[in-house]
């Protein structure tokens, strides 16, 4: 194994090409390159600027031309490129070198099948080295584009002589030795490409970067924990700017390398006995980058002033007093965190990714660091999500039409007329994330607005280009807002923008940073009064405007960095005109919290709200009643209950602060999409906005506990025909952001719906989820959704009323359901039955203290209300769930022997009523036999026989009077009403009695039911011999079977629920081999859905029979390889021919049907090739004729007038496309009749036939 030491020590030794070869790529990394090599060009093959049809490649590439190392092993799946740089620029200079490699790789992408001498690789192993004089470096990968004509992402890392190499030898380039298995290409791509995986090295950063942080932290001279920490953060992100600022060789401090200006300081050592703190770091915060004009020039050398806000001494400061000259060894030291890794200024972007540490650290270590902001339910939000969501608002804002604007940056089809009305219409976005934190979304939509303004710049043949820096300070100024709790994070935020600013001014000496007070502004957002709704046009509503227009011009002299002097002034007057648009706003109202409506006052008088609200609100925290009263109405049917978690408040308001037709982008927990007590809000949104779409994203993106989700949408009424696009993504594995990504420009393109055992997409009608209570947003089948609504179906639970405080249950559903008892102080009530019961605070029970069950059964009804009045028998079994074994595949369901015991003797039932959190609901339920389910847990609900005595809270009862209590639990415990129950009733890990009752159930006839229960109770004997039986290995799949065939699900919806379930649970599916069962069973299906996966959503668009090879096989349609050839065999067989004449036979009779011929069952096109050997003329003309005349002899009557025949030629071959409409008449095979089950074809026979014709007949 190739050592960082190894590599440290030959990138040293490299100073020209043979010693690159030898000395690193050779020798240390160990790739099979011939010994004794001197040139490059011994060893490769030259592609010339003319073959790559690169223009003015020459200008910077010596000679001209690229050079392609050799294949080193047959089966190598890297192409392997080094280019020669005439100069350093492309290597210092922004993104240099992104220009020349693309036009590159669009050379040679065209070229890379045309010539014979040359090797035919995919695009995505693509490897670059990148050179200047064997001194600066840069190693290139191109990931893979979805398909010809798209942008593809550059990876990127290197080193140079002002970038140390250390990143490189610990966290790159040991992933490019050599493999010791070249034949497994597979592993050698994910091996290789795992040296461009920007996610490693931003981790081992954090880790670094934590532990620097908490002995910096301690070292400090405060004495409160919180002061200690909050200067701590200060200081590092002073340090962490510089460090990213001195990249662009702005600070200069003696001879030695400009771009290590903080190391370079600290090296020089303190002055005047002073510490280095004192002499020189307090003397560049506070005067050489605060003030302009210093003359500290031999003390901290030249540095420009910058202003900003980040150098202005804060309390902390003030308080902290000195900082030992030891302190700052480990992090600015010559083996210091900052100078241990590459550091880039430039944020990347999706198309543009460095393998370094850039400005979204800042952001990163805040939030899961500094302020621990998790305890407040906020998460930091990763670029691929941030980018998706602020292209996907964009969408909403410009319309859909322009998706390849936003997506892939084409201007194609955009005239010069249409480009400058978007241009203005870019001018006048306003865009806010009101939760704003460490400003990701205001960074990531800075990002999407700059491209798209220099794009349509250059489309619109404007007069006056701006530079990149103007064009990034216009954007910030018109049309980015944010607002935050903390100041903190607001300080974070801001510096993130003036980093982003810094990125791109050109010149020696920078302008300072502009002041953003009143652009990214801290306060309460939700608590004040809700904005929306026009100014009062009254008789001075001029004036009042024309006050607004002046309240947003001082704002935006303020924020000139040039009228810095004129600040106090600036700021009297800005807050003497806040207070005369407050008093003409609120009429004197005393408001709490941010204002909206007045600080933001120019958004409201010229657009009446925001076009875009986008944000990652706080989950899993309450806001107080009156906050939510003032967005929910308590008083209000349809609004009470509303739940005071702050994200459902956060969506309230972003609603509020959008204008007519603006759009909305979130991340939240996922709970709002089912759980009851978000209903309210579901309505609100169902009733008012044009939902999107809504994803379920993986938990891993957060590191948090809590299941999050995006849901985007506009404040629209939705038509009647609009669909949302649902997404599960919780399945894809950690850190695969390829998949992550490919998902999310699926759904952003609209692509089709497909579902794995890893993700899901579903689009069906918003208008559908009103047609069932609960108004479940959904990510599931709408098919299987119908269940919830079909009349046919009983409702699993009764409902009630409460008269004179009894409960009269109405007889509208199977059971009662009931929730269990509330002891109040379970340790002092609660035994269990030994020491491996859970429950560390529970006694265990003394055995000869339980009642019997013969003894329970005698027990009176005072008994069992009141308590056991003088007996030593006093305890009875509780029902308090069980836990599952997800590693064994094993559920609580069935019959599980009762593991606790309360103390039901008469003092014990009196102590518990006098408990301050006791609930003895539910007297009538108590000693019955029936159904208990577990409703919380990540398997929840499970379902098993009730003990017979008393239940716990968490532990509910069903109690049923007229249908069998094995079958039930039967039906209770298949997939089908899993599915049904986590996928519309509640998807999170709660199952509450008040939303179980809802599931729909069918009765079966007697030999359905018969068979269940005869399953139930084989599973139940079972168990009580062993346990841990394996149910769910033998009668379990029995029993799926048939709930399957009593809802009436076809094939595919059988697939749909077995693919869930290994999505939902992929760990227990894993363990009970269900896992591997549902891949092998559906692996043309997987296979197929990632073929889908792998084309941009434009593709299977293109033509329209690649839209109906994307849906996959149905009921009305078939694919097949061939007609009459043996796939097999490989050869002939003309018998197969009978396979394609059942599937029209059975299209005939039944709803009609597409049969797609030279299409496998997994999707893949074969085309007609092989067919065309064995017909007349070998053409398209003799398959058709031949089909044709199999037809008219085989199917009676002849049906070719139902049947079309039509050829479509794809990249993949020719495709027969049989188009049958159905039949009024019976049509047989020969002697047989065909109909479609499903997505097959079934012959009817004897009885079955008879009574189908006699149906049809009707």
């Amino acid at each position: 194994m190739t050592t960082p030491q190894q590599i440290q020590q030959a990138i040293e030794a490299v100073n020209d090409q043979q010693s690159f070869i030898q000395k690193l790529l050779i020798d240390t990394l160990a790739w099979q390159i011939p010994a004794g090599v001197e040139e490059i060009e011994d060893i490769s093959y030259g592609w010339t600027q003319d073959q790559l049809n690169a223009e003015d490649l020459d200008q910077n590439v010596i000679g001209g031309q690229i050079y392609q190392i050799q294949p080193m092993h047959d089966d190598q799946p890297w192409g392997i490129f080094i280019v020669e740089f005439r100069n350093e620029a492309v290597f210092t200079k922004g993104r240099g070198l992104t220009g020349p490699l693309r036009k590159v790789l669009r050379g040679l992408v065209p070229n890379h099948r045309r010539q014979a001498n040359r090797p035919v690789w995919d695009k995505e192993n693509l490897l670059f080295i990148c050179t200047h004089e064997y001194k600066y470096f840069r190693f290139a990968y191109f990931k893979s584009p979805k398909e010809k004509g798209h942008a593809e992402p550059l990876t990127m890392f290197g080193w140079s002589p002002d970038t140390p190499a250390r990143t490189c030898c610990t966290m790159n380039l040991p992933h490019l030795a050599w493999p010791q298995d070249p034949q497994n290409t597979n592993k050698w791509i994910k091996d290789w490409s795992q040296a461009f995986n920007v996610e490693s090295v931003t981790k081992k950063f954090y880790d670094d970067y934590k532990q620097v942080f908490e002995n910096l932290q301690a070292a400090l001279n405060l004495k409160k924990e919180d002061d200690r920490k909050m200067f701590a953060q200060v200081l590092m992100n002073r340090l962490m700017f510089l460090r990213f600022v001195e990249r662009k060789g702005w600070l200069k401090f003696g001879e030695a390398k400009p771009k290590e200006y903080l190391k370079n300081l600290h090296q020089a050592g303190n002055l005047n006995g002073l510490s280095w703190y004192r002499s020189r770091l307090q003397v560049l915060f506070f005067e050489g980058l605060a003030t302009p004009d210093h003359n500290k020039e031999d003390v901290i050398g030249q540095v420009p002033y910058l202003n900003g806000g980040l150098f202005t001494i804060t309390p902390w400061d003030e308080r902290a007093g000195d900082i030992d000259d030891r302190v700052f060894e480990p992090i600015l030291g010559t083996d210091g965190l900052l100078y241990r890794y590459n550091f880039t200024v430039e944020e990347s972007t999706p198309l543009d990714i460095e393998v370094a540490v850039d400005p979204e650290m800042l952001g990163k270590v805040f939030e899961r660091l500094v302020t621990e902001r998790k305890d407040t339910g906020s998460y930091y939000t990763p670029r691929t999500v941030v980018s998706f969501m602020c292209r996907e608002s964009l969408k909403g804002y410009f319309g859909g039409e322009y998706a390849p604007l936003i997506d892939e940056h084409k201007t194609d089809n955009i005239s010069v007329p249409q480009a400058r009305e978007l241009l203005q219409k870019l001018d006048e976005i306003k865009v806010v994330d009101p939760a704003c934190g460490s400003g990701a979304y205001l960074l990531g939509m800075l990002q999407e607005l700059f491209t798209l303004s220099k794009i349509l710049d250059t489309r619109a043949e404007t007069d006056d280009p701006h530079n990149d820096y103007q064009r990034k300070m216009q954007i910030i100024h018109n049309n980015i807002y944010g607002v935050d709790l903390d100041d903190f994070a607001v300080g974070i935020a801001r510096l993130r923008l003036w980093l982003s600013l810094a990125v791109d001014f050109e010149g020696d000496e920078p302008d300072p940073l502009p002041n953003l007070d009143f652009k990214i502004e801290d306060g309460d957002s939700l608590t004040a009064p809700d904005p929306s709704g026009g100014f009062p046009t009254t008789f001075d509503a001029l004036s009042r405007i024309k006050k607004i227009e002046q309240f947003d011009a001082l704002k935006a002299e303020f924020m000139d960095p040039r009228k810095r002097a004129q600040h106090p002034q600036l700021k009297e007057q800005i807050d003497e005109l806040r207070k005369e648009i407050a008093s003409f706003t609120h009429q004197r109202q005393k408001i709490k919290g941010f204002d909206w409506r007045v600080e933001f006052a120019e958004v409201w008088s010229q657009k009446n709200g925001f076009d875009i609200v986008i944000a990652n609100p706080p989950y899993g925290v309450d806001v107080d009643n009156a906050v939510r009263n003032q967005y929910f109405n308590q008083k209000s049917e349809n609004e009470s209950g509303q739940s005071k978690d702050t994200y459902g408040i956060f969506i309230a308001r972003g609603l509020q602060l959008l204008r007519p037709c603006g759009t909305m982008s979130y991340i939240v927990s996922d709970t709002w999409r089912t759980i009851k007590s978000h209903r309210p809000l579901r309505k609100r949104i169902l009733e008012n906005t044009t939902v999107f779409h809504v994803l379920d994203l993986p938990p891993w993106i957060f590191d948090a506990t809590v299941n999050t989700g995006i849901i985007t949408l506009q404040k629209l009424i939705a038509p009647q025909d609009h669909k949302l696009i649902a997404g599960d993504l919780r399945g894809i594995e950690k850190d695969d952001w390829k998949t992550l990504s490919d998902n999310l420009i699926a759904v952003s393109g609209h692509g089709p719906d497909i579902q794995t055992e890893i993700s899901a997409r579903y689009t069906y009608l918003q208008n559908v989820i009103t047609n069932f209570e609960n108004l479940p947003f959904f990510i599931a089948s709408p098919l299987i959704f119908g269940f919830m609504i079909d009349q046919a179906f009983e409702r699993l639970g009764k409902t009630y009323a409460r008269i004179e405080g009894e409960k009269v249950w109405n007889d509208d559903g199977i059971c009662m359901i009931v929730s269990g008892i509330k002891t109040g102080n379970n340790s002092k009530y609660v035994r269990k039955r030994n020491e491996n019961v859970r429950g560390s605070d529970l006694d265990v029970a003394d055995m000869d203290s339980v009642l019997t069950d013969h003894e329970i059964i005698e027990l009176s009804d005072e008994e069992k209300e009141n308590g056991i009045k003088s007996s030593e028998k006093f305890l009875v079994p509780m029902d308090k769930g069980s836990i599952s074994d997800s590693d064994s595949g094993w559920l609580p369901n069935y019959w599980v022997e009762t593991e606790y015991f309360v103390d039901w003797s008469y003092e014990s039932v009196l102590s518990m009523q006098n408990e301050p959190h006791s609930d003895l609901a539910n007297p009538e339920f108590r000693f019955k036999r029936g159904i208990t389910y577990s409703r919380t847990g990540q398997y929840a609900p499970t379902f098993r026989l009730s003990s017979g005595g008393i239940l716990e809270s968490k532990s509910c009862g069903l109690f049923v009077n007229d249908f069998d209590v094995e079958l039930l639990l039967g039906i209770l415990c298949s997939k089908v009403l899993r599915y049904l129950a986590k996928n519309y009733v509640m998807h999170s890990v709660e199952t509450s009695v008040g939303t179980i009752g809802t599931l729909p159930i069918k009765r079966p006839g007697a030999e359905i039911a018969a068979n269940i229960k005869s399953l139930v109770a084989r599973i139940i004997t079972n168990q009580k011999i062993n346990p841990t039986y394996a149910y769910y290995e033998n009668e379990q799949k029995e029993i799926d079977k048939l709930v399957y065939q009593l809802y009436g699900l076809n094939e595919g919806d059988i697939r749909e629920v077995e693919l869930w379930y290994c999505r939902r649970y992929p760990r227990l599916a894993e363990a009970q081999g269900a896992l591997v069962e549902v891949k092998e069973k559906y692996s043309a299906h997987l296979q197929r859905c990632q073929r889908i996966l792998e084309k941009q959503p434009a593709y299977w668009k293109s033509n329209p029979v690649l839209q109906l090879i994307a849906e996959g096989e149905s009921h009305n349609l078939e694919f097949k390889e061939t007609l009459e050839w043996d796939v097999r065999q490989n050869q002939h067989a003309a018998y197969l021919n009978k396979e394609s004449l059942k599937t029209i036979n059975a299209f005939l009779n039944t709803d009609g049907g597409t049969l797609l011929l030279g299409v496998a069952d997994n999707g893949q096109i074969m085309g007609l090739e092989r067919d065309l050997r064995h017909v007349h003329r070998n053409n398209l003309d003799g398959f058709e004729l031949k089909l044709r005349n199999l037809i008219r002899d085989h199917l009676n009557p002849s049906p070719n007038n139902h049947v079309q025949i039509n050829f479509t030629e794809l990249a993949g071959g020719t495709i027969c496309r049989v188009d049958v409409r159905p039949s009024a008449t019976v049509t047989h095979f020969g002697n047989e009749v065909f109909i479609r089950d499903g997505n097959g074809s079934r012959k009817l026979e004897g009885r079955a036939l008879t009574e189908w014709i006699t149906q049809r007949n009707r």
